[in-house]
């Protein structure tokens, strides 16, 4: 954090002490154990509280400039933020694991493309955990069986219809599941190029440098690769309960196009320039991978 913003300097080696609480949400005199605190920066969401200066308490231990964290309010909001939370959190912990890995540059580019795919794989996981609901035991065996049509009037309209058009009915379920995790993911957010200045580099060093966390080319790449793989994981599914009914040569055509665009999200991932701002041909590449998959 800028020390700038703390209304006060830290020690004398410039080290600062954070403090963040759990899920008790401690308050920050609490956690500061001092009975004045001020906010120095964030808002009523999450925001850093340092001791105010002036008491006899003192904001420094030892040299150490004590500071707390409080985010007990970033959870806190409408029905749309907690469903997002709950979808996307997953996502969240193996992001972090890529800023937790091991120091040693030598390793940075392995992990984080295993990290990337395993996030791949939690995005095919997901589709397919309703795919099997809707699209297996409901619309392939259910509507099949009279026994479990019984009493079910919302499902006995397509139970005599033949086995393409109640597939094509229950695959509606996991597209809108892919379009509504598509649509969490891409909220608007306010730009990190609001705050950066004329002049400023895109990414410094310093961990207070805007630049260094503006990662929507990335996030917006991910996006589209997650949505991507997970329309071609649903084609694929489509593709296979097609082929044991009748197996033919446009579907192999279609299953194996759609094996391919999984791979090349896969490939994708674990690309170096995927992390480069200024790669616009990524940019269209993955939103064309995207287009198709969803077609």
């Amino acid at each position: 954090m800028d020390q700038r913003h703390g209304g006060g300097r830290s020690g004398a080696d410039g080290v600062v002490e954070l403090r963040v609480h759990g899920v008790s949400a401690t308050g920050p005199d609490d956690l500061l154990d001092r009975p004045h605190v001020q906010q120095v920066a964030g808002d009523h969401r999450g925001g850093f509280y340092r001791p105010r200066p002036g008491n006899h308490e003192g904001g420094e231990a030892g040299g150490v400039t004590l500071e707390a964290y409080r985010w007990n309010n970033l959870p806190a909001g409408n029905a749309v933020r907690t469903l997002s939370m709950v979808i996307l959190l997953p996502f969240m912990l193996i992001n972090l694991a890529i800023w937790m890995r091991p120091a040693g540059a030598g390793s940075d580019p392995v992990i984080k493309a295993l990290c990337r795919l395993l996030a791949l794989t939690l995005t095919t996981m997901y589709v397919l955990s309703i795919v099997g609901i809707a699209l297996d035991v409901i619309a392939w065996k259910c509507m099949s069986s009279p026994e479990c049509l019984a009493g079910r009037s919302w499902l006995s309209w397509l139970g005599g219809r033949p086995a393409g058009l109640r597939l094509a009915v229950l695959a509606l379920v996991p597209a809108a599941a892919i379009s509504l995790m598509w649509g969490l993911s891409a909220r608007p957010a306010l730009p990190s190029h609001v705050f950066r200045a004329a002049g400023q580099p895109l990414a410094a060093n310093r961990l207070t440098a805007v630049g260094r966390w503006d990662n929507e080319p990335l996030v917006g790449r991910l996006r589209s690769i997650h949505v991507a793989a997970a329309f071609a994981t649903l084609d694929l599914s489509l593709l296979g309960a097609r082929a044991a009914q009748n197996l033919s040569v446009g579907t192999v055509a279609l299953a194996a196009t759609a094996g391919l665009l999984l791979i090349m999200c896969a490939v994708l991932l674990c690309t170096p320039p995927l992390t480069t701002p200024t790669e616009c041909w990524l940019d269209r590449l993955v939103s064309v991978l995207r287009t198709i998959a969803s077609a």
